[in-house]
């Protein structure tokens, strides 16, 4: 076949092309090794110790398992976990701080370095945490509103049996506005504003479970992911408004 120089130098460009998006694919996977321990699917940059793959895929069975017996939740497909070695890997994929251990996001749980975070003492807290988030997702195909979302992360993930209010119990709306994370905002939540968000949150979803049981909570969850309107839900669910919940937690024992 007779080919044009300017044809010929055409498919040169595409054949250049090609091997250099085959050249990073391969570099890519080099950088990365994957582990399959269903439902998990555990994504490790290459310089995590196989020690610290396998700690995480034990605990994410071992609670995987509790939150089955305990709650009767378990996740729909495969569970994508994604492991960095270092901190500014983490920080550069997922667009979170540092402060940020793991996060739940795009449908994948994301872990900054399992021994960096075993140091700190958090690794177990924080993987099942974000697994929480991930059932929650699930369920309300994204439409939970953060303070529940963030509620129920924290009660089961901590469960302690009864838990009095905390000394500031923030509104719904206020612990919104805390929970929505844009670092790129520059937004700065001071820890203690913080640590009263969470504490709030997670009374508000303890006295829900503890009044109305899991499962009616999940039925509001469920119609989330239905479009169903989160107030219409409350209602029909547990005989009142989230209003009157709220200002019914709002009063001192």
């Amino acid at each position: 076949m007779i080919m044009s120089h300017a044809s010929s130098t055409f498919l040169t460009l595409l054949f250049c092309l090609g091997l250099s998006l085959f050249a990073d694919a391969e570099a890519n996977d080099s950088r990365s090794r994957q582990v399959h321990s269903p439902p998990f699917l555990i994504i490790a940059d290459r310089a995590v110790r196989q020690t610290s793959i396998e700690s995480v895929t034990n605990i994410l069975h071992h609670y995987r398992k509790q939150v089955k017996e305990e709650w009767g939740w378990t996740p729909h497909g495969e569970v994508f976990v994604h492991i960095f070695s270092e901190t500014w890997h983490y920080c550069q994929e997922t667009g979170q701080p540092w402060e940020f251990g793991g996060i739940y996001q795009d449908q994948r749980l994301y872990l900054q370095s399992p021994e960096l975070l075993e140091k700190r003492g958090r690794l177990k807290e924080i993987i099942v945490h974000e697994y929480i988030h991930l059932l929650i997702d699930q369920e309300t195909s994204g439409n939970c509103p953060l303070w529940l979302n963030e509620g129920l992360a924290v009660f089961i993930s901590e469960h302690r049996g009864d838990l009095a209010p905390p000394d500031l119990l923030m509104t719904p709306t206020c612990l919104d506005s805390l929970f929505i994370r844009e670092p790129e905002s520059g937004e700065i939540v001071s820890s203690s504003d913080l640590k009263q968000a969470y504490l709030s949150a997670q009374y508000y979803a303890a006295q829900l479970v503890q009044r109305y049981g899991i499962q009616n909570v999940r039925k509001i969850l469920s119609n989330l992911g239905k479009d169903i309107e989160f107030d219409a839900s409350f209602q029909h669910f547990l005989g009142q408004s989230v209003e009157e919940f709220i200002n019914s937690c709002q009063k001192r024992p």
